[in-house]
């Protein structure tokens, strides 16, 4: 039950999902700890120097922001808050892990997963008898889902050795996969699809896998293909949008109010970058710390702020808030993952690839979301990899296997 809360607690929408998960992370914690007579299970992840180190520096620049810059204590309290819950769910999952078995955990996430599916095709429906014909009214319902329904697809195409070769049976199984597709295509996601992609790379180098995969690549095909007969619109702008999904991540000088709504995440970069050019030489190399904004006219069309607290871009979020180090911490995070599960002889080629397609799905993605320390789409892949990791060390130790 309580991680089928966790990743359920991920179609939250915005910072009110961070500080839902927040609370229930530092309370399942808490429960665990309880349950074991005050004592709690600790175990460094792969790559946790990284982030403890990260959160050091930004939390002592952060100081030195608050003391003599007299900067917002709120952001500094914020930033704290939503970076702690990516520690928090390691300590809660890991918790639970050790006391599960792998097999239940892939149900509770199946179970997660479809009860988010049937959510978002409501929505989706809803937003259909509406008359909606606009992008924005299509894509805005999905968007804090898309690992949910990237994984969900994932696994009920390539179900995992310990399910048998389903979770709910064959038929069902199907069913679930197709609704996942059709939220997936109505969610208009690049992030999603670029997900999928990331996911399904590492098991395409496997013959077995071939087929299954291409035949979930057709269905998006068609899916597509349906859009744009019933809905030609919304799929021009999605389209338009695809194309120029490269300028979006890019900086550029000539910045018009039209520009800026078309390319907001390259305009985000700008802003960012002439931010960081007029750091001192100080805060070039260690960020402003918990709490540092980046300046920007039109912070108005994405936030009731008038500065921009995170980024569409995690590492430019990470070189604001911690410098050049920060930034040199943030990628070495997932290469320090990577060259972990590369070692792991004790995990099997589903385990090793789909880590290595999480990992990589995530790095690539903070290209264009808030990052893995200030998102709030990241309980499900972070939860699997705990699992993961929690099973590896318990057979290690010489445990029986969850």
């Amino acid at each position: 039950m309580e991680l089928y809360l966790l990743i359920v607690s991920t179609a939250i929408p915005g910072n009110l999902g961070n500080y839902t998960r927040f609370i229930l992370v530092a309370v399942l914690v808490l429960t665990e700890a309880l349950k074991n007579h005050g004592k709690i299970k600790i175990h460094l992840f792969p790559g946790s120097t990284c982030y403890i180190v990260f959160v050091v520096v930004c939390l002592l620049a952060g100081l030195k922001e608050l003391f003599v810059e007299n900067a917002s204590i709120w952001f500094f309290i914020r930033d704290i808050i939503l970076i702690s819950v990516y520690g928090l769910e390691w300590l809660a999952v890991y918790q639970i892990a050790c006391r599960i078995k792998l097999q239940e955990m892939w149900y509770t996430a199946a179970v997660a997963i479809t009860s988010i599916t049937i959510i978002l095709l409501f929505n989706a429906f809803i937003r259909i008898f509406n008359g909606a014909t606009t992008f924005g009214a299509f894509s805005d319902g999905s968007l804090q889902a898309q690992w949910a329904l990237a994984l969900g697809i994932f696994i009920f195409t390539l179900p995992p050795s310990e399910m048998s070769g389903c979770f709910f049976g064959r038929k069902i199984d199907k069913i679930i996969l197709l609704l996942q597709i059709v939220v997936s295509v109505l969610s208009f996601s690049r992030t999603l699809f670029l997900i999928l992609g990331c996911l399904f790379l590492p098991m395409s180098f496997q013959r077995k896998n071939i087929k299954n995969i291409a035949r979930i690549v057709a269905l998006i095909g068609f899916g597509l293909m349906g859009v744009v007969i019933f809905l030609p619109d919304v799929f021009g702008t999605f389209y338009h949008k695809l194309i120029n999904s490269f300028g979006e991540i890019s900086a550029s000088n000539r910045w018009t109010l039209d520009y800026i709504v078309q390319n907001w995440r390259g305009y985000e970069v700008y802003c960012a970058r002439q931010t960081f050019l007029n750091y001192s030489g100080f805060e070039s190399l260690f960020g402003k710390g918990f709490g540092a904004t980046v300046e920007t006219r039109y912070a108005w069309l994405v936030t009731g702020e008038s500065q921009l607290p995170f980024l569409h871009n995690g590492y430019y979020t990470a070189l604001i808030k911690g410098g050049l180090v920060g930034l040199t911490l943030y990628i070495m995070l997932f290469i320090m993952q990577l060259l972990f599960v590369s070692k792991q002889k004790e995990f099997d080629i589903f385990q090793r690839n789909l880590y290595i397609g999480i990992v990589v799905a995530l790095a690539f993605t903070s290209i264009a979301v808030q990052g893995v320390y200030f998102g709030s789409m990241y309980i499900l892949p972070w939860a699997i990899i705990t699992c993961f990791v929690a099973r590896f060390e318990n057979s290690n130790n010489g445990k029986d296997d969850f």
